[in-house]
């Protein structure tokens, strides 16, 4: 058994990041809050042990749910440090899946407790392709900040709101997820919608949905539809997301 656990963190240490673009332009909140593990040491600092041990524990199953010969050392990719400003950590881990293209894996770490959160796997397919069917006609489809952390419901705490791109063949998106921290540290999916959505490729109707408030259990988004070619803004009615308690 240690001689496994031996060989799963030397793999883990030593994967090389093989990806030509970084997740940096992804899920950079500034450029500021970002430190960049593409093994277990960035050139700012080491990546906790805790951390590290964790890390190795989903690469060992996600390989095991692949497959029966998975390849341990073509999954890990890196992992980035992004600080909210509240004194926790935000770690996103991404993860090569091979036919699922790549997943990131979010773990919160809670500085006063000195815990972290089990991982929150988001879709990142689309994540590395901005621009190649993901163009607004008007610049890039996906707008920094990728990642900001407001307290949306007013309890104090900094929820996560992950931009993701979406597509399904025929339309291109911007999903808007957000997430809640539980009693037990763990990340949940709080409620998503689509903030920017291209219905079709080549058409020259954007809809975009922003928050204008979370209250209970609804949340309402302001809607405009942008005519790309034209450049006008036309407000469009409100909509109302029920969140599932």
């Amino acid at each position: 058994m240690k001689l496994k656990l031996f060989f799963l963190f030397s793999v883990f240490l030593l994967a090389p990041c093989l990806h030509a673009q970084n997740l940096n332009s992804v899920v950079a909140r500034d450029d500021n809050d970002i430190v960049t593990f593409r093994d277990s040491v960035s050139g700012k600092e080491t990546m906790p042990a805790a951390l590290k041990t964790n890390i190795a524990g989903l690469i060992s199953r996600v390989c095991k749910e692949l497959s029966d010969d998975c390849d341990i050392s073509s999954l890990y990719f890196q992992t980035f440090k992004i600080n909210p400003g509240d004194g926790n950590v935000l770690y996103v881990t991404e993860l090569n899946e091979s036919l699922s293209g790549f997943q990131l894996y979010l773990c919160m770490y809670d500085a006063k407790k000195n815990n972290y959160s089990d991982f929150f796997q988001i879709d990142g397919t689309f994540m590395y392709n901005n621009e190649q069917g993901f163009e607004s006609w008007n610049g890039r489809l996906i707008d920094k900040p990728y990642i900001t952390f407001t307290d949306l419901d007013g309890d104090g705490r900094n929820e996560i709101l992950f931009q993701r791109r979406a597509h399904n063949g025929t339309w291109n998106a911007v999903e808007t997820i957000a997430l809640k921290t539980d009693n037990d540290g763990n990340l949940k999916k709080y409620f998503s919608f689509y903030s920017k959505e291209l219905k079709e490729t080549g058409t020259e109707t954007m809809e975009i949905r922003k928050i204008k408030s979370v209250n209970n259990n609804k949340v309402t988004l302001g809607v405009t539809e942008r005519d790309m070619t034209f450049h006008i803004d036309n407000d469009a009615p409100d909509e109302i997301i029920t969140i599932d308690k």
